[in-house]
């Protein structure tokens, strides 16, 4: 289950289509359409490296966003393993005690029938 929680560290974790355009509009100035050719490339490349880690999540944030989803599913799920449990020892439970009724009914139904005496329901 995703919840507005969640959805906010998403939209915070990744850029919409106007940051990343907003992101884009200062790579390219007129100093540097006028500068040397090569020099123009490695600023740019390195803009658009900068610019995309910032807009791009790395194995490392993701690695550390999948560790914290781990610990919040296990807070969820381990109360709910725990209850599942307890409700399947109880229905064990309840099973046990019916056969046990079942057989005292039964042993019941037997005495009245040798010493002849009528059960009424």
């Amino acid at each position: 289950m995703i919840d507005d929680n969640d959805i906010k560290k998403l939209s915070d974790a990744f850029a919409t289509k106007e940051q990343i355009k907003e992101m884009l509009k200062p790579l390219v100035t007129a100093e540097m359409l006028e500068a040397n050719n090569e020099k123009f490339a490695e600023d740019l490349n390195k803009k658009l490296v900068k610019n995309l880690a910032e807009v791009f999540v790395t194995k490392t944030d993701f690695d550390v966003f999948k560790e914290e989803y781990k610990q919040e599913f296990s807070k969820v799920l381990n109360p709910i393993d725990k209850k599942v449990g307890q409700e399947v020892d109880e229905a064990q439970e309840q099973t046990m005690l019916k056969n046990k009724v079942d057989r005292h009914d039964r042993w019941i139904n037997k005495i009245a029938d040798k010493v002849d005496v009528k059960l009424e329901t």
